[in-house]
């Protein structure tokens, strides 16, 4: 009866080593990047080794050195693939940081840049630069009137999906915005 109980005690104690003390954890995660946004957590796609999860994930690997890619996510600049050392015992974190493309509509005297443009609302910052040296006021549909002095900009992130006409108040210019 003895030996019985001493293998299944070496049976316990193996598991137990390879599963807990013997691998270390790796915590992943991912977060919105920008000045225009605050910071938040994104449920991205991750492959580490044989894991390809949603983030956030934690996972027991063996040690050893990882590399954490990143999947992209529309409206996101991917972060870039990142290596990562797993320590037997010890969690190890990995984060990628998602930066939303910025759409840029520039003024000139000929009228704007973008006059056509597609984004995604909640993410995707829509900066109005004037390049001009007056003072130009925009009216934006559902945002209303603003003005933006000469060499200067106005950020905006739509929070609704629709289509938004925007001009300067004395007509020369127009545009609309279509915003999944």
């Amino acid at each position: 009866m003895l030996p019985i109980a001493v293998i299944a005690g070496a049976i316990v104690y193996g598991v137990l080593y390879y599963n807990f003390l013997g691998n270390g954890t790796l915590t992943v995660s991912a977060y919105t990047d920008s000045k225009y946004l605050q910071q938040h957590p994104l449920a991205a796609w991750v492959l580490v080794g044989s894991t390809n999860e949603s983030t956030p994930y934690t996972v027991s690997l063996a040690p050893g050195t990882y590399t954490a890619v990143f999947h992209p996510l529309a409206g996101f600049q991917t972060p870039a693939q990142r290596e990562v050392a797993v320590i037997q015992g010890q969690n190890t974190y990995v984060t990628g940081l998602y930066r939303p493309y910025v759409e840029v509509i520039e003024y000139t005297r000929n009228g704007f840049s973008g006059n056509n443009t597609k984004i995604i609302h909640s993410v995707t910052p829509v900066i109005w630069l004037n390049t001009t040296d007056v003072y130009i006021t925009l009216q934006v549909q559902s945002l209303g009137t603003f003005g933006v002095f000469p060499h200067s900009n106005a950020t905006y992130v739509f929070p609704a999906s629709g289509s938004f006409n925007f001009a300067t108040t004395w007509g020369n210019a127009t545009g609309i915005i279509h915003v999944s």
